[in-house]
Parts: C-alpha cells; structure tokens; sequence
C-alpha cells in the first residue's frame, strides 16, 4: 500500500477529535470526499496498527524458545518433570517423549523444537518453561502475550496456558498437571492449586502439519513470584505424532504478530549457562590445569562463562581420571575414585568468574563432562 492509497479525491480539511484541524487541501468537501477520506484514515490506523503489533524487537522473556540450544543433546527417554532443551522441560502423561531441533523447517523460520510422542501408548504431552523471580517481578500488573508458531502432524486440539507462581519465589511446583483426563483448565482441575494461579488458558485446531501463529495473553498478578508457560495436546496422542514449537512470552498484547523475537544466539548462551552448565573434556585433551594438593589428589580452577542463578549441584558422566604426569610429585596420581571427583569447592566470586576446584577431573578414559545445575 502506497502513500497515494491513503489521499481523498477531492482532498480539503479534516478534523480529528481533540486535535486542531488537518490541511490537507482548499475549498469544500463534498459529502463523497469526506466518505473518501474518512475511508482512508480507517486504513491508514488499521495499518498503522498492525504495524504496532510486531514481535521484533521485543524481550522474550523465554530463553531458547526456538530450541537451537541443547546442552544435555537430550534426544530420547525424556520423562514427566525432566530438562530437555535448554531452559525447556516434559510433561507427559504415562511415557517417554523423544526431543530434537529442527533447522529451517519452513521459509523465514530458522529453527523449532520437535517433541514426537514415542509412548507405545496414546498419551497427553507437552513442554513448559519457567520464568525466574528476576524476570517476573517486573511484570506484575502488565499484560504478556505467549505467542509463536506450532505445527502438528494431525488434525487435533492443543492448549497452551500462562501460570502464576505465589510461593516462595523461584521454588516453583514445575509439575503443574493435577488430573490429565480433567477438561476443566483451572486448580484442582486439570491444574494443581497449592500457590498456582491460571492466568489464562488457550486452544487452537491447527491442520495437520501446517504451521500455526498462535497467542494467548494475560494480567500479570501483584503477587506473581514466577511465571511457568506450558504447550500440550489436549487429547491421547498416538506413537509417533509430533509437535513442533517456536514461542515467546513478551510484555504487551501481541495478539495478531506473525512475527518472532529476534534471536541473538550468543546472548541466548549465555542465557543458558546461567541456569545449566555442560564442560565438555575431550579425550585426549588437558581440561584443567591441575596441581598436586597432596600424594593422592590434585585440583583445579574451572572459570565459567557467566555468573549462574545460584550455587550449583555437580554431577559428571564419562570416566575421570589422570591425563599425562607432569612432574616427580604427581607419580602416584593414576587415577581417582569417585568420591574424590564429586568434591565440590564453589567460589562466587562474581560474574564471570565463578570457579570450581574439583579432584581429578581429566578425560584419560574418554570425554567426561562436568554438569553445573541451577534449574529453577
């Protein structure tokens, strides 16, 4: 639409209410031209309108939500209540769900998270995401909108729903499903209701295996700690039936944008780091720098990428051990037990340099990776 599509034919004064007059020519309008031109201010606003509601350049207040990040690679076995995608957990009814990331699944969509329903079994099914205190308390008494794109490869219902958490702030039920079988979307219903308000609740019936804008929006409470976001299908789905999602939760009434939050992926990282770390020792490789605290164990300094939400929980998979002997005192350092590995010294020292000293932390008997967790 061009700027000659917005002008009157017999173009002379117009007044909008509370504002001085217009001029936009000479002489009278006759009734038509003031039809005309009353026509084209009615597009020109709807436009302008339309152009107002538009996720660019918004805050999403989700992290990954289009999935490109998975640090755990978590790809099969996902069960109820478990991380899959960075920031991003299952909910399932009876069964394991399987995850992946799709690259450029449509045209102007660079990346969607896949959950297939791997259950024998029909089952409901979903992911959701929990909002931090930080972020949430900014947003009481605004209006949020949950937006993005789905696809499904059938033919069926899906809800999507914005909770309010008013416990203790960022100690979040993250299991928020009461009774999957229950069609009343609300506590002690569908929901559970123990410091959970539902804020709002949506639905939509897309085609099968066709991409489908969705919005829900929602007043957030004066006494909201943590928001949690949540997407599932409403009834059993058959093995193998996936669902595909890219969303956002932003500040404003969003309702109508077909658009999605531009994606920073460094700073989405690092977004990520804050709540899970995965330090990947490759085989073959020195992960730390190590020095000998006495006969049997030595230590190192692990710095991080950014200042995560709280102390982390340690864990590690893969086989520790000594990788290569540097100097006469460490010997006798061949290997070490367990226990020594999962000795846990956290320094906060500020971001980013946050630091761990650990035992023995090498990859001599293949990758081992270090796992930081401060999963709200």
């Amino acid at each position: 639409m061009g700027i000659s599509d917005y002008s009157a034919t017999e173009a002379e004064n117009t007044t909008v209410p509370g504002t001085p007059p217009i001029e936009i020519g000479k002489g009278n309008l006759s009734p038509q031209g003031h039809d005309i031109q009353r026509q084209a201010l009615q597009r020109l606003m709807a436009d302008l309108k339309t152009f107002s509601i538009s996720a660019k350049g918004q805050k999403n207040r989700l992290i990954n939500g289009d999935g490109q990040i998975n640090q755990r690679g978590a790809s099969t076995g996902i069960s109820d209540d478990e991380y899959a995608h960075d920031r991003h957990y299952a909910l399932t009814q009876s069964g394991d769900i399987s995850v992946s990331t799709l690259t450029a699944p449509a045209s102007g969509i660079g990346h969607m998270m896949r959950l297939t329903q791997a259950n024998a079994s029909a089952q409901r099914f979903g992911y959701a995401q929990i909002i931090e205190a930080a972020e949430t308390y900014a947003l009481r008494g605004r209006t949020v909108t949950l937006g993005g794109q789905l696809r499904h490869s059938a033919t069926a219902q899906l809800r999507f729903a914005i909770l309010e958490w008013t416990g203790t702030a960022d100690s979040v039920t993250s299991d928020a499903i009461w009774d999957w079988t229950s069609s009343t979307y609300a506590g002690s219903n569908f929901f559970k209701a123990i410091n959970t308000n539902v804020l709002a609740v949506g639905a939509t019936t897309p085609t099968a295996a066709a991409i489908t804008d969705f919005h829900l929006t929602a007043e957030i409470g004066a006494s909201a700690n943590n928001l949690t976001v949540l997407i599932w299908t409403e009834g059993e789905t058959a093995q193998n039936e996936t669902l595909d999602l890219r969303w956002y939760l932003c500040e404003g009434d969003l309702t109508g944008a077909t658009d999605f939050p531009d994606v920073d992926l460094a700073g989405e990282m690092v977004r990520c780091f804050r709540f899970y770390y995965a330090y990947t020792i490759s085989l073959g490789a020195y992960g730390l720098v190590m020095g000998a605290r006495s006969a049997s164990v030595c230590s190192g300094t692990l710095p991080f990428p950014t200042h995560m939400r709280i102390a982390p929980s340690f864990s590690y998979f893969g086989t520790p051990g000594l990788l290569g002997v540097g100097t006469e005192s460490l010997d006798s350092l061949t290997s070490f037990a367990s226990v020594q590995v999962s000795g846990l010294n956290w320094t906060d020292i500020g971001a980013p340099f946050s630091s761990l000293a650990a035992y023995g932390l090498t990859g001599v008997a293949g990758a081992l990776v270090l796992i930081f967790s401060a999963e709200l």
